[in-house]
């Protein structure tokens, strides 16, 4: 094996011991979403902060990088290179925690907790339908991304041709692709339970729930396929970890 390789393998158990500490923390700073592509900002709207920040506490993915690293990622989203990055990172310093995401609220707990007409709850449930729709083509849009680019750091590390910020830069980028999809996965998770809720009720006062229960069902499709997104790009990610454990 390389020494280059070796010098690999000894960042990655860094950066993995790092991550873990980081996973413990309460706040911190975040990626700014201006410094996200549009799928990425898709995924972190639809989610929002605090989901994003309870999956990566959760799977012990909030990653924390150098400015150096930091860098790298901003530039790999901005289409420039890594060495670029790596001098931009050197002046804003360190980044820790979760990737940003914006302040959204559960807008399907009115479902349940308001008392909404059949028409308003079925429309709240239509749009939240409309936007897990549209995060998991953003899913679908960032794990092919992020599956060529490790892909790519894999042939490259098999060669030799791997540098150590290169490598932590698309595992630290993995990782807080794997925060967004997570977190916009258990969002979901909970509007499912919120109009849940309302069928409930809606049942126990006699109601109609033939369309609520119609859109509730599409909802769980969505859920399920972003499960099956986030396993990929996690199944990805471990067996590039995998490959440097074995370096």
């Amino acid at each position: 094996m390389t020494s280059m390789m070796k010098r690999l393998k000894t960042g990655a158990i860094a950066l993995t011991a790092v991550a873990t500490l980081s996973a413990c923390a309460t706040g911190g700073p975040k990626l700014d979403e201006a410094n996200m592509n549009a799928d990425e900002r898709q995924l972190a709207s639809y989610a929002g902060e605090d989901y994003v920040e309870q999956y990566a506490v959760q799977a012990g993915l909030a990653g924390a990088a150098g400015g150096a690293i930091a860098g790298c990622i901003i530039a790999a989203v901005a289409g420039a290179s890594c060495e670029d990055g790596a001098l931009i990172g050197g002046g804003i310093g360190a980044l820790a925690g979760a990737a940003y995401g914006a302040e959204a609220g559960r807008q399907t707990a009115q479902l349940a907790e308001q008392q909404l007409g059949e028409e308003q709850a079925l429309a709240v449930a239509a749009q939240e339908l409309d936007d897990a729709r549209a995060s998991n083509r953003a899913a679908q849009a960032v794990v092919t991304q992020q599956g060529r680019r490790l892909a790519s750091l894999r042939e490259r590390m098999e060669s030799g041709a791997a540098s150590r910020e290169q490598y932590d830069a698309a595992l630290e980028e993995a990782r807080q692709a794997e925060m967004l999809i997570g977190g916009s996965r258990d969002k979901l998770r909970d509007s499912l339970g919120d109009i849940e809720k309302r069928i409930e009720a809606e049942r126990d006062r006699g109601g109609d729930t033939a369309k609520l229960t119609a859109t509730y069902e599409s909802l769980k499709k969505e859920a399920d396929n972003l499960d099956r997104q986030l396993a990929v790009l996690t199944s990805d990610r471990e067996a590039t970890e995998a490959l440097m454990a074995s370096s």
